[in-house]
């Protein structure tokens, strides 16, 4: 890519010059195209928005959709401990520290053996949220897009704690606001469907519970 930067009106034109890689259904086109985005920052996200124009006519006409990229802001690092003082831990990530809401509960077999399987898809319209998934606090799944295709992710067995909490981040919240996702979990053949909604105030919890 080349971008340019206009500091008039904070905008960048950002034309793609080569494609390393990429990945289409089958009988889609693709071709290069150039952005023109303006820069804002909102709350705790910076943001570029704009158009996508393709470099050449598709039935005599340049086709060109909306665009947008966003980054969560970057909280500031603790200050390093000072030399030989073991009482410093590590910081939780500040979305961590959000007010929970357990919006689902699972009963699961105390002796499970077998692994727990997730599925994540987008509840409702697709409208580019995007979520981070954390098991207590440990990180399964980090900022990735949710939609109609599922995210899958597979906790090993025995990773699950009497009261273990799935936590479901909202990383950003699309065009139509909260973040909401259907969560499929498969425990040794059962099924069980959580529907979760989470925003910047909020983290959703789906808490599991051990059967004696």
């Amino acid at each position: 890519m080349n971008v340019r930067y206009n500091g008039i009106d904070d905008s960048y034109s950002i034309s793609e010059d080569s494609l390393l890689s990429y990945k289409m259904k089958f009988g889609a086109s693709r071709s290069a195209g150039t952005y023109r985005m303006y820069y804002k920052s909102i709350d705790s996200f910076y943001i570029l928005r704009g158009e996508w124009k393709s470099h050449k006519k598709i039935f005599f006409k340049y086709r060109s959709v909306g665009a947008w990229f966003d980054q969560r802001k970057s909280f500031p690092l603790p200050e390093p401990p000072s030399r030989g003082d073991s009482s410093s831990v590590p910081k939780k990530d500040p979305v961590l520290e959000r007010p929970s809401e357990i919006q689902s509960l699972i009963e699961i077999p105390k002796q499970n053996t077998d692994s727990v399987k997730l599925e994540i898809y987008d509840n409702g319209i697709v409208d580019n949220d995007s979520i981070s998934l954390y098991l207590d606090d440990s990180l399964l799944i980090s900022k990735q897009m949710i939609s109609a295709s599922p995210i899958t992710y597979t906790i090993p067995p025995g990773s699950i704690k009497s009261l273990g909490k799935l936590k479901l981040i909202a990383e950003n919240m699309g065009s139509i606001p909260p973040c909401t996702a259907l969560m499929i979990i498969y425990i040794q053949n059962k099924r069980y469907d959580g529907y979760l909604s989470s925003n910047f105030e909020k983290n959703a919890v789906v808490e599991f519970f051990l059967k004696e």
